[in-house]
């Protein structure tokens, strides 16, 4: 039986090809899109979002993705932002549980 180090240490010398780095992305990649669907979903579902609503809302957050590519800090000005407005710290690790104290 292999340790679990031997398999780790493969795993990261892997991780280093060009292979490795391709599927890396691509697993990137498809975690956003799973994301992308369930925000898609709920958007439908929960909030009435019709095809055409949905499709500019892709493009919109298309559009933001590329604007953000060219700012390294954009996530703690959109965080900064999000806080000030909702009063929820994206940066906590149970930030989808909102902020309890406050009445929804």
């Amino acid at each position: 039986m292999k340790s679990m180090a031997s398999v780790y240490h493969r795993q990261q010398a892997y991780r280093k090809t060009k292979a490795g780095q391709q599927m890396e992305k691509k697993e990137v990649e498809n975690i956003i899109r799973r994301n992308f669907a369930m925000v898609l979903k709920v958007l439908h579902d929960d909030f009435g979002f019709g095809a055409k609503r949905l499709c500019n809302f892709i493009g919109s957050v298309n559009a933001f993705a590329e604007e953000a590519a060219d700012d390294e800090l954009w996530f703690d000005t959109v965080s900064h932002w999000f806080y000030q407005y909702t009063g929820v710290e994206l940066w906590k690790d149970d930030w989808m549980e909102g902020n309890k104290n406050e009445n929804n």
